[in-house]
């Protein structure tokens, strides 16, 4: 009888352990994770955010209050108290304040050296690392990169009930280092501010010529 028992609640004690292991697991499938991610963060509708953001360069540290704004996979704005970003389609268009220029390059969405591509290029040349569960709203996402070229590590926490990011951070060794700081998420109002956007200055440079 009591080797009965000690089989049954063996039994039981397995079956729980080894069936919330599984529904913990399958809650926090990587690609599934990284997946509704994207979709949220690249959604067709947009995403305007409020953002801090934080540089660090070789020792070099600028910190500051900003505004993003993405648009599909296509369009991406940012604006900082000393440059303005715009990205459409294949072009990136950078606004320096201090010398009132702008500058247009190719976008390159593969360049896992630029946080720009990662985040328009759905996050090319890297795999999932580790999910961990935080709360009951929010998840850490850490990713490696599958090549000595450009960030090494890419960590996410994500609102679980939007699946947007509350904070992204990306990493070069140990001397490059960006973070956002996402403060306020809303829909994008205007689409046009994207798709008919301009950046202006007293000298204009074109470097894809």
């Amino acid at each position: 009888m009591a080797n009965n028992f000690r089989v049954t609640l063996l039994f039981l004690i397995t079956f729980f352990i080894t069936d919330n292991f599984l529904q913990s697991d399958d809650a926090l499938l990587p690609n599934e994770v990284i997946s509704q991610i994207k979709s949220a963060l690249l959604s067709s509708d947009g995403n305007n955010f409020e953002v801090v953001w934080t540089y660090e360069y070789d020792g070099d540290f600028w910190t500051g209050d900003g505004r993003m704004k993405i648009l599909g996979r296509d369009y991406l704005r940012l604006d900082l108290d000393y440059q303005q970003i715009l990205i459409k389609y294949d072009t990136l268009f950078t606004r320096y304040e201090k010398t009132d220029q702008v500058v247009a390059d190719w976008f390159d969405r593969t360049d896992p050296a630029n946080f720009f591509s990662i985040l328009l290029g759905e996050m090319p040349g890297f795999v999932v690392n580790e999910v961990v569960d935080l709360s009951e709203t929010q998840i850490a996402v850490t990713l490696r990169a599958e090549t000595m070229v450009g960030f090494d590590t890419l960590r996410m926490i994500v609102n679980r009930e939007t699946w947007l990011p509350v904070s992204m951070s990306a990493e070069a060794g140990e001397d490059i280092r960006v973070e956002v700081q996402i403060k306020e998420a809303a829909p994008l109002a205007n689409p046009l501010e994207l798709t008919g956007g301009v950046l202006t200055g007293s000298e204009f440079i074109d470097l894809r010529e």
